[in-house]
């Protein structure tokens, strides 16, 4: 350290210490004491529970977090584990505070206009700034939640501050110092990389300091920094309750490291949507206020114009201020095409540039003012202003984001557990509810609740299937299926009725398989699965042609009690987008139908309903010779949907079979050949009706009266237009005539 600069760097740091502390007790009044779901923090459920059972979050599983969270629940015993993990967010943000300061204050000190005044600028204005870091929309709303961007933002802020030690006071530990933070912030959230274009920038400008000793010194260091990796294979080995990916082998650890689940929604949306986004997603006017963009920008221009016209862009100061650029500009570039909902966060370390700008131009701006100005040339009267002036709109960020009262969460996953028998699984949808449970579970619950929580739209994955029975060995698993509803509705079928089953939804699937029982009058309730009442079998009705067909063996006991008569349409089709042969369905709602092709009027009661499995199915038909068979079907089961596509086979008693296909309306028959390029057969010859594209479908087909029909097997060969929902069949009456 320079010669004369002891001094004030004490009163930099007793300043800093003193806003750090301050900063911290501000953020306990805001603090929720327990899990919440505010200020985009539905994911601090998973890591509670998972720093409680040492299991591993979603990616990119973040394990350094993981493990000063469990530290810190070790080191600190009071409270929940809600309110301590909220309270490290807390540590975190206002030790970051402390770091912002020590920047500011060193960056001030190299600025010609301002680098004589420290008792003013230098010391006065880190402050304010500081201020307006600690009340900026998303650095305030991240720093009393459980969630990552906290120590994000610390392990930011201190790579700066010692890469800027190392820069002016030529110590090489400080440079080994940053490579090992480099090495932790990647091993704790890849938004680290933002850092790598201003380190980049102070070794190139630098590279006569360093040699290979150093270089290889520094990259071992790195290493090192990455070592709490090596808890996602060791810990997953073991098999925790909670491990997504289950990272033991390498394609897999290298699967969440990489985040390969949500590597789709990079560049995913067209250029203007982006924009709209950004727009909607800054909120700029929330971070630094608008007069705090306009310095934000005139300081980056002014700096690096005056350096390149001074021939001095490849200073200590210019260097840092170009590579600083560089990195909020990539920052932006690459969070701006990040398509996800809590995409704010991901801005943090472009906010904590824009303030470092922010700071240097209102210096600037400050002595300017004082040098032309005929009025109080000594006051600080610009520095009052300007902290009203920039202050002023982030007030209202303390309101938007006190989670103090906001208990939702908390509420939820209470009653949840009190309302769950024991040994009970619940079937969660959604990241918030599910991990809120998974919290709740293993963490205040861990010794008391045998409850079980599995996530549904984890079916997808291959590693979840595999993963559950050794954690919940008490249900039976069915095959693996590419369709989420069609397993989900497999598991329910293989464990109703041995378990108490939960939803925490009224979820389409379940509610038209089973019966939805609310437990609770709440804004979110829980909903206990049951066995839908059983209908009479009805083989015949009084005319004898005519055949109800019970296929509850097929159709897992799905029963509908509600008669409806063929001749009224209900719901609005929309386009059906997709078909695929071997694609198969368990959605369906029941709707009012259509007339059937044979013209009656009958009031078909709807005795049965069968949603198409994996499998075809066979219904036995009446063995007389008969030149017709008609039947009613859906052709789509749900709002969305247009129709179906169906094949269909008549077998004959002598062995003999004839084949036919259904399209529940003609779009969707052109459409299936035109998708696959094959040559459509002669319409007359396809069986199809319903042209409106109408949800029920009546179908005659006609037989060989020569012979006694024996069954007719049906077999779904239609698909939706979004994964894990396909069209769904129910069968209604057959008649023979």
């Amino acid at each position: 350290m320079q010669k004369g600069l002891t001094a004030e760097y004490k009163t930099s740091f007793y300043f800093a210490i003193s806003l750090s502390v301050i900063c911290f007790f501000f953020f306990q009044f805001l603090m929720a004491d327990d899990i919440t779901w505010t200020n985009w923090g539905e994911d601090g459920g998973d890591f509670l529970a998972c720093a409680s059972i040492l299991g591993i979050p979603h990616p990119t599983s973040y394990p350094f977090y993981t493990l000063l969270l469990k530290a810190f629940f070790l080191i600190f015993p009071f409270g929940n584990i809600g309110f301590r993990g909220n309270l490290l967010s807390s540590v975190f943000a206002s030790s970051g505070i402390y770091f912002f300061y020590m920047i500011t204050s060193r960056l001030l000190s190299f600025i010609p206009q301002v680098k004589k005044d420290r008792k003013g600028v230098i010391y006065g204005l880190p402050l304010l700034v500081c201020i307006i870091l600690a009340l900026s929309r998303i650095f305030l709303s991240q720093a009393i939640i459980t969630e990552v961007y906290s120590l994000n933002a610390l392990i930011f802020l201190m790579s700066i501050h010692f890469l800027l030690k190392w820069v002016f006071e030529k110590k090489t530990n400080y440079l080994i110092f940053v490579f090992y933070l480099l090495g932790l912030g990647f091993s704790h959230h890849g938004s680290i990389i933002f850092f790598i274009p201003l380190l980049l920038s102070v070794l190139i400008r630098f590279k006569k300091r360093l040699n290979a000793r150093i270089a290889f010194f520094s990259i071992f260091i790195w290493l090192i920094g990455l070592t709490p990796y090596l808890y996602d294979p060791l810990r997953a080995i073991q098999n925790p309750h909670l491990s997504w990916g289950t990272p033991y082998c390498f394609s897999k650890f290298y699967w969440i490291i990489t985040a390969s689940q949500y590597r789709y929604r990079m560049f995913s949306r067209p250029f203007m949507e982006s924009l709209r986004k950004f727009r909607s997603s800054y909120h700029i006017e929330q971070q630094i206020g608008y007069l705090g963009v306009f310095i934000f920008i005139w300081t980056a221009i002014t700096l690096l114009s005056r350096f390149k016209k001074a021939g001095r862009i490849r200073s200590n100061f210019g260097i840092i201020v170009m590579g600083l650029s560089l990195s909020f500009l990539a920052n932006l570039i690459y969070s701006f095409n990040y398509n996800i909902a809590d995409i704010n966060a991901y801005y943090i370390p472009g906010y904590i540039i824009a303030c470092i700008f922010l700071c240097l131009g209102t210096g600037i701006l400050i002595k300017i003012w004082q040098e032309s100005s005929i009025f109080y040339p000594k006051s600080y009267l610009p520095l009052v202003i300007t902290l009203v002036l920039l202050t002023a709109p982030l007030i209202l960020n303390i309101r938007k984001c006190n989670s103090r009262t906001k208990q939702d969460a908390k509420e939820f996953t209470t009653e949840v557990f009190n309302a769950a028998k024991p040994n009970g699984v619940i079937l969660s949808e959604y990241d918030g509810r599910t991990f809120g449970l998974w919290y709740k579970r293993y963490g205040p619950l861990k010794d008391k609740s045998q409850v079980f929580i599995i996530y549904k739209y984890l079916f997808i994955w291959d590693w979840y299937l595999e993963h559950l029975p050794k954690v919940a060995s008490r249900l039976l698993y069915p095959p693996k299926s590419p369709i989420v509803d069609a397993y989900l509705c497999d598991l329910i079928t293989l464990n109703i009725g041995r378990l108490p089953l939960y939803m925490v939804r009224e979820d389409p699937v379940i509610k038209t398989n089973w019966d939805l029982v609310r437990l609770y009058d709440a804004k979110m309730p829980l909903y206990e699965i049951k066995e839908k009442a059983r209908l009479p079998e009805v083989k015949y009705s009084a005319k004898e042609d005519t055949m109800f067909i019970d296929i509850s063996t097929f159709a897992n006991s799905c029963y509908s009690q509600d008669p409806f008569r063929i001749g009224d349409v209900s719901g609005k089709p929309n386009h059906f987008i997709g078909l695929d042969e071997g694609e198969y369905n368990y959605q369906g709602i029941p709707f009012k139908f259509m007339k059937a092709v044979t013209g009656k009027e009958n009031k078909f009661n709807c005795i049965s309903t069968c949603f198409l499995s994996r499998t075809s199915f066979k219904i036995p038909l009446v063995q007389k010779r008969s030149k017709h068979l008609a039947f009613a079907l859906t052709g789509g089961a749900i709002a969305n949907y247009k129709g179906a596509v169906l094949k269909l086979k008549v077998i004959y008693k002598d062995g003999m079979n004839d084949d036919f296909v259904l399209y529940s309306c003609k779009d969707i028959y052109e459409y299936g050949f035109k998708k696959y390029g094959a040559e459509a057969p002669p319409l007359e010859k396809i069986i199809w009706q319903n042209k409106k594209g109408a949800f029920i479908t009546g179908c005659e087909i006609d037989l060989d009266n020569e012979r006694i029909p024996e069954k007719l097997v049906i077999r779904n060969a239609g698909i939706a237009n979004n994964a894990g929902v396909y069209p769904g069949v129910i069968i209604f009456a057959v008649t023979q005539y």
